[in-house]
């Protein structure tokens, strides 16, 4: 879980422990099951503390915070089965300048053989320049963690990924952050922080409850100035198409008005809009659809 950036001569073991390769970060440190360490070791993070401690204190000891934000939101801890989710994860520490962090999503099988991969639900990476995949052994448990150098930043980093919720199960997701100085030292400036979450999905309360991300499209995307949003509802309602930052923030609202059933399509300007990427929010009572629009 070393933070330098300088490139690493590890041996594959050293490798695997580490949070940090010559590529950025690796598996390994999230304290899943099967995992009993995170980047507290004397020859990573723990300048000599050992397990347990980095910067001469426990991990989550230290005055930063860990942060995994979703859009849409769940609510107590409940996912959406088949729903598309923009995950931000931040890492913060007045003072530090290098974060990086590992994320996991596993089944509830207490699987700790690390060569097995029993990964729940898919990863999409939204920003390859920022974030990669690590995959024990090659075969083994999958997790999305940071490219080197990618977590530069003064006192607080962003990574973000998509991931998309299986159809059922319990999900647990283990995580793990870390704020660095960048001194290039295995010292007792750099801080860990780990937490972890178990989501289970939650009851669909109506048949008209249905997300329909297949029928609809939001082209050209990019876009520069205009975009158009299409797609079909499935029963006369109260149809709202909103963005969203990936940070869940709103930033605009498209359209709001009662629309019949059927296929709909209509254009919009961003010619306001700052370069960027956004979530582009359809819902009404029977619809539910999420797609990411880009802004040149």
């Amino acid at each position: 879980m070393k933070l330098k950036i300088t490139l690493l001569g590890l041996t594959a073991i050293g490798m695997f422990v580490l949070f940090l390769s010559n590529k950025g970060g690796t598996g390994g440190s999230t304290l899943a099951p099967g995992e009993s360490h995170t980047c507290s070791q004397p020859t990573c993070h723990g300048a000599g503390n050992g397990s347990g401690s980095s910067g001469g204190i426990a991990d989550n000891a230290g005055p930063g915070s860990l942060i995994v934000s979703t859009v849409p939101a769940m609510t107590n801890n409940q996912y959406t089965p088949g729903q598309l989710y923009h995950v931000t994860v931040t890492v913060s520490e007045t003072g530090k300048t290098i974060f990086g962090f590992t994320f996991q999503s596993l089944d509830n099988s207490g699987n700790t053989n690390l060569h097995i991969d029993n990964t729940i639900g898919t990863f999409t990476l939204t920003n390859s320049a920022a974030t990669r995949f690590s995959q024990s052994f090659g075969t083994g448990r999958k997790t999305v963690t940071f490219q080197l150098n990618a977590g530069l930043a003064n006192n607080t980093k962003s990574f973000t990924f998509d991931w998309t919720a299986p159809q059922t199960g319990t999900v647990n997701w283990y995580y793990s952050g870390l704020a660095a100085n960048n001194d290039v030292k295995e010292n007792a400036a750099d801080n860990v922080y780990t937490s972890s979450q178990q989501l289970t999905p939650a009851v669909v309360s109506s048949t008209n409850e249905i997300t329909t991300e297949a029928n609809a499209f939001v082209f050209p995307n990019p876009s520069n100035n205009n975009v158009m949003v299409s797609f079909n509802n499935p029963n006369k309602q109260l149809v709202s198409i909103q963005l969203y930052s990936l940070e869940g923030k709103l930033i605009k609202t498209l359209d709001s008005a009662t629309l019949p059933e059927g296929n709909y399509s209509s254009s919009y300007s961003t010619t306001d809009l700052e370069s960027g990427t956004y979530l582009l929010k359809i819902s009404g009572e029977s619809i539910n659809i999420n797609k990411q629009l880009m802004i040149n």
